[in-house]
């Protein structure tokens, strides 16, 4: 009997190092480690739609624990305030419905960079392969590891009362592990990756209406989903002039104080590439999903801006608001 508390006894005393040691080595790579379907957009130019309308867009830069977005050009308050950018810390994240890419808004430097991400994922060498298919060997190992443990926990429970809370330390520590590495491996999504899908992407407030968005899916995580646009899209642009008579199918528009918002209806992707004001072209890139919004400045000849329908983008969507529904590949 003393033999049998005294095996216990040790391997409560284990348990507790191994969550002290494992606790320190998460927190610390965990500092330092990116998302790595965020990852994909660092240093581009995207827009950030929140899941209440409103949307950011500039260069944006990934960090561990949060994201900042530099926009194009600061931006004036009415109190005389200048804001550079926007900070997104990780609890926020959890708003956002995504952010947004397309070719046309890329300079010829983050066009040649996207297309080293395509080789990299699409067609990958033997010693990529090779390390993605190790990471997501090690991700299965770490969950079940995290099984073993608890089931462990569980014998030791009924006769240690000092093991009662270390349940839920034991999966923290499994949680901690498998974000080293990612999430571990989700089968039906990896025989999908490079191939083409279509994501349902859902916006709150807009009830029993999603948008589908296909691309070749590049990579996923615990959190985001990425797809990459073949960039067959070859829509022509359109001007749109708000005033008071304004009517279109796929977008409202009202004057708010000093500005215009233009809202977005349609379930495409709608790219609002430039604002016309006294005859110079302001540029914005600014994409616009479904209930998707952004403000225009009012000037006394009116406001004309330049829009094209995207039916592909490139993308990093929240896994709380969208989900790759189909495969559309043959064979």
């Amino acid at each position: 009997m003393e033999e049998g508390a005294s095996f216990f006894t040790d391997l409560f005393w284990a348990s507790l190092a191994l969550i002290f040691l494992c606790a320190i080595f998460g927190a610390v790579l965990g500092r330092r480690q990116r998302d790595r379907c965020l990852r994909l957009l660092d240093d581009f130019h995207v827009t950030l739609c929140r899941s209440d309308g409103e949307n950011f867009w500039g260069d944006l830069v990934v960090f561990p624990q949060g994201l900042e977005l530099r926009f194009d050009a600061p931006h004036t308050t009415r109190f005389g305030l200048k804001k550079s950018g926007v900070l997104i810390y990780d609890k926020e994240q959890a708003d956002y419905i995504g952010a947004f890419r397309t070719l046309s808004e890329l300079t010829q430097e983050e066009k040649i960079h996207r297309q080293e991400q395509v080789i990299s994922r699409f067609r990958p060498g033997p010693m990529r392969r090779f390390f993605r298919g190790a990471r997501n060997w090690i991700g299965t190992i770490q969950d079940a590891f995290t099984q073993a443990m608890t089931v462990a926990l569980g014998q030791v429970q009924r006769t240690s009362p000092a093991m009662k809370n270390r349940q839920a330390d034991i999966k923290n520590l499994g949680q901690q592990l498998i974000g080293v590495t990612g999430n571990s491996w989700e089968p039906m999504l990896e025989r999908l990756m490079g191939k083409p899908v279509i994501i349902e992407v859902t916006t709150p407030g807009v009830a029993n209406e999603f948008t589908e968005l296909s691309g070749y899916l590049a990579e996923y995580s615990s959190k985001y989903l990425a797809i990459f646009t073949n960039h067959r899209d070859a829509e022509s642009s359109q001007t749109l002039n708000l005033n008071s008579d304004f009517s279109h199918p796929d977008f409202e528009a009202e004057p708010v104080g000093d500005k215009w918002r233009l809202k977005s209806k349609s379930l495409r992707p709608w790219v609002i590439e430039h604002q016309t004001i006294d005859g110079e072209n302001k540029n914005l890139g600014c994409i616009l999903m479904n209930g998707g919004f952004l403000w225009l400045a009012s000037t006394p000849n009116g406001i004309t801006v330049q829009v094209r329908q995207l039916k592909e983008v490139d993308a990093v969507l929240s896994r709380n608001f969208a989900v790759v529904r189909f495969p559309s590949y043959q064979g």
